[in-house]
């Protein structure tokens, strides 16, 4: 007998032994995959429970969402704004809606803007852009003016203007521009100063957390505002804004001593050179003794014939607002027409890239013209208004002493009052 073995048979151990084999490596495959799958597991719970427990914790999500909002410098975002209020004996209905586009950056923001509003009779329906740089420079356009003022019941040539001239156009209002027109002392160094410290607040503000830290802890310790969450949809947390006017007072007190009212004050009596509260107590008794004598009267108010809700929605996962609605409601109140307001604002964090125009004309020549169209009309109201309702045959008395008016023209410009003897 040969002393080989059968090849059929060799072959067909090597085969069982090859399954065998096969059969350990897939259960320790199983074994390593399950292990996997729990560990997987664990981390998912444990991240789940620290994302709804920790993360996603009332205080967390407000406080981090009122950071994120305070320091945003970028991104788009839409408000509509409606208003209705009632007819009364002496006055008509009115209507309003404001829609809000913007996007912007920490350089450069634009607003697009659409407002309709009025009674019938004469409604108002404007169309406008504006934009605003960090330099203070602001650019406007308004468009088809012409149709806007006929919405008004106005004719364009009764203002002495040219209208197309200014419809669909931009014009730059530079810093210095709009600081002229309003009579500000721009060449005075001390309000150079001024303004210069009341932008480093704002700034302030806006990049520092410790301040805004200061800020929020103060709000939230006055007890006048809470915020209650109420659930969530697409738009993430959804939470309700409460008032507590019984903490009016506690507001006062603590608001004045934040670090950010701190800077306006500080600015302010730096260059008027005067003191706001002549101590400490009048800067907390005297200012809350203003508002505590109307408190009772307004608390009165609000519960007879105001209804008011304000919901505010953060996203879960970056913690940053997406979306604001807000009702106002007043009804029966004495001397006081019946109103509805409804506010919607929606808001994204992308970076937007935004511009100003390049072919924008002055602002200031556009301001001077219209100043000279209208000024025949003012002045004749002003001298209207002047002599009829303050004077009796040209003269008037304050305490003993009396007054004559004068005029060498017939414009109010060319008024004046004279003590008489």
């Amino acid at each position: 007998m040969s002393k080989h073995s059968d090849p059929v048979t060799k072959t067909t151990k090597q085969s069982t032994r090859g399954k065998k084999s096969k059969k350990k490596s897939h259960k320790k495959l199983v074994i390593i995959l399950s292990i996997i799958g729990g560990l997987l597991l664990a981390a998912g719970v444990g991240l789940a429970v620290w994302f709804y427990a920790f993360y996603n914790n009332d205080k967390r999500v407000l406080n981090d969402a009122f950071h994120n909002f305070m320091s945003s410098d970028a991104g788009s975002g839409a408000m509509n704004i409606k208003m209705n209020v009632a007819e009364t004996e002496t006055s008509s209905s009115m209507r309003a809606e404001f829609d809000y586009v913007f996007r912007g950056n920490s350089d450069v923001a634009v607003v697009d803007m659409q407002l309709k509003a009025g009674p019938d009779e004469m409604y108002l329906d404007l169309s406008a852009n504006m934009a605003a740089t960090s330099s203070g420079d602001i650019y406007l356009r308004v468009n088809k003016l012409g149709k806007t003022l006929e919405s008004m019941g106005v004719e364009a040539d009764q203002l002495g203007i040219d209208v197309d001239a200014i419809s669909d156009k931009w014009f730059k209002f530079s810093m210095a521009d709009l600081e002229e027109l309003s009579g500000a002392p721009i060449n005075d160094a001390s309000y150079k100063k001024y303004y210069e410290c009341m932008n480093d607040v704002v700034l302030d503000l806006q990049n520092n957390r410790d301040m805004q830290e200061d800020l929020l802890r103060t709000i939230q310790d006055s007890g006048f505002l809470s915020a209650q969450r109420v659930g969530g949809d697409k738009n993430g947390i959804k939470f309700n804004l409460e008032v507590n006017l019984d903490e009016t007072g506690t507001l006062i007190r603590k608001i004045i001593g934040a670090k950010f009212v701190d800077g306006f004050i500080k600015c302010y009596e730096y260059y008027t050179g005067t003191s706001i509260f002549d101590s400490e107590s009048d800067s907390t008794s005297d200012t809350e003794s203003s508002f505590s004598s109307d408190l009772a009267e307004i608390k009165k108010f609000v519960s007879e014939h105001l209804d008011a809700e304000f919901h505010f929605w953060v996203s879960e996962w970056n913690h940053k607002p997406t979306r604001a609605e807000f009702k106002l409601k007043i009804t029966d109140a004495p001397n006081v027409p019946d109103i509805k307001i409804s506010a919607t604002m929606s808001m994204d964090y992308k970076k937007v890239e935004v511009s100003v125009p390049n072919d924008a004309a002055s602002g200031k020549s556009l301001i001077k013209d219209i100043q000279r169209a209208i000024s025949p009309y003012a002045d004749q109201q002003a001298q209207t208004f002047f002599v009829d309702d303050y004077f009796d045959d040209d003269y008037v008395r304050t305490g003993n002493e009396r007054f004559e008016l004068v005029c060498k023209g017939k414009t109010a410009a060319d008024c004046e009052l004279r003590r008489v003897d």
